[in-house]
């Protein structure tokens, strides 16, 4: 705010450099409301953006009508999807330019986003969606698979992919009956098959370009260098193969380290099968020949045992949910069935007496020491009547938690250092957590903490785990 030099005349002025902009409303008072050319604004409420609003007035009401302000963010968040087969993942990109929390809707299903150790992007899984939302840019569906699976190219050959013992497995039957070895490490250039992997197929969804992690494996020695391996971005890569001659080409069997890739639980994928004297390549994918550039046409695939155990409830034996274990006591029920669900089998838990004890559900999950670095538990539920007996900052009410060893996070002590009480409508949540670097098990839980009653219903829980980018 600035003063003329008579004390009586004052102009203040406003604007919003985050991507998003807000929705301003002026304090209540007499000041004049001016757009960046000197226009008067009608009073209400103003979109605000990198072009500035004034107001003029006598100092003490333009400082009153600023003071008093209030902002709204216009769009807290821009939405892209892409499906796995009925999965619909989310991407979030931040446009409230601050880290931390941020609540939005996508389509009438709120979700409050993390974003904390990516300020700018959170992804988030929606099962069992049939309409996408209208808030939602989508990319373009293409085939997913859990592995082990078999897949078709283009021209009839098939593969077979698997995972175990931290390898990717991919083996096939390549009819080449004039099977010619490459020049020097450009093994493309004879007979032999690439392979391409996208570890974030769910970030950055209106960017087709991507440097992918290649892998070329050649069917013979190529001339000079006698190369057979070769990966683009990792000169000292383990990846393998074995080649058995067939009566009209050659069986191939590719070996790639997990350990070589950014961890994920799904992939993009994309197998070309280059064949000497032939203009097109073979290919898995919908964009032969440039897969080393583009991505969006990769199909998807998801590591076993990469998801949380019956995460979605579906599995129940008489209300009791396979993989997930809870203390059986008088006042406290957990029972699972499609009632207690948003779209499908929920689980509820109700604890009608207060107890100094917790009331919850978590099971074990296993994990490689060292491999990941943080993770995002993600779970879909909505509570009735939840009260305490007295304020835990945090440690009381609704509980949402990691565990591991020596430590644990949760989301009402370390990320809203408040109880959850009161009731509310169905609405995802994300908890972000470090994982420390011998951690060797993480135990997800649902449910209350100490002195709580009321009732807890989960539609769904995810937990999705992260390394270092390579």
């Amino acid at each position: 705010m600035f003063t003329d030099k008579s004390g009586t005349k004052a102009l203040g002025f406003l604007y919003d450099m985050r991507p998003s902009g807000s929705l301003w409303t002026p304090g209540a008072g007499s000041a004049q409301l001016l757009d960046l050319y000197g226009n008067p604004l009608a009073a209400g409420t103003v979109p605000l953006g990198f072009e500035p609003c004034y107001l003029t007035g006598t100092p003490a009401e333009v400082e009153r009508m600023l003071s008093r302000s209030a902002f709204k963010v216009a769009n807290p968040v821009e939405l892209f999807g892409r499906f796995f087969n009925d999965e619909l993942y989310i991407e979030a990109r931040n446009r409230t330019g601050s880290a931390g929390i941020v609540d939005a809707k996508v389509g009438a299903l709120p979700v409050r986003f993390a974003f904390e150790d990516d300020p700018e992007y959170a992804v988030i899984r929606l099962p069992g969606i049939k309409t996408v939302p209208e808030n939602v840019k989508m990319a373009a569906r293409t085939p997913a698979y859990t592995l082990p699976a078999a897949v078709k190219l283009s021209r009839g050959t098939t593969a077979h992919l698997s995972a175990g013992n931290g390898l990717l497995k991919v083996e096939l039957i390549v009819a080449d009956p004039s099977m010619k070895p490459a020049e020097g490490d450009s093994l493309w250039g004879g007979s032999s098959v690439e392979i391409f992997l996208d570890p974030a197929p769910f970030r950055e969804l209106d960017r087709d370009a991507v440097k992918p992690y290649q892998y070329a494996f050649a069917a013979l020695p190529s001339k000079g260098a006698g190369m057979t391996v070769l990966a683009v971005r990792n000169p000292a890569t383990k990846a393998s193969r074995k080649v058995e001659k067939t009566a009209d080409g050659y069986r191939m069997e590719i070996l790639i380290p997990l350990n070589e890739l950014p961890p994920a639980a799904v992939y993009g994928f994309d197998i070309e099968i280059n064949r000497p004297g032939e203009k097109t390549k073979e290919s898995l994918g919908t964009n032969p020949g440039n897969s080393y550039r583009y991505r969006l046409h990769y199909h998807l695939f998801r590591l076993p045992d990469a998801q949380l155990p019956n995460g979605d409830f579906a599995q129940a034996s008489f209300g009791d949910p396979a993989a997930w274990c809870y203390e059986i006591r008088s006042g406290v029920s957990f029972r699972s069935a499609p009632e207690f669900g948003r779209t499908g089998n929920g689980m509820k838990v109700e604890v009608r007496k207060p107890d100094v004890r917790p009331a919850v559900a978590g099971q074990r999950f296993k994990i490689e020491p060292g491999r990941f670095s943080h993770g995002v538990f993600q779970i879909l539920a909505r509570y009735e009547n939840v009260q305490t007996l007295k304020s835990g900052r945090g440690r009381n009410g609704v509980r949402f938690a990691v565990g591991f060893p020596r430590g644990r996070s949760e989301y009402g002590y370390d990320k809203l250092k408040a109880d959850m009480t009161g009731s509310s409508d169905w609405t995802l949540y994300q908890l972000e957590f470090k994982i420390p670097a011998d951690a060797d098990y993480l135990v997800p839980e649902f449910g209350f903490g100490p002195a709580t009653t009321g009732a807890l219903f989960v539609d769904s829980a995810t937990l999705t785990l992260y390394g270092d980018k390579k």
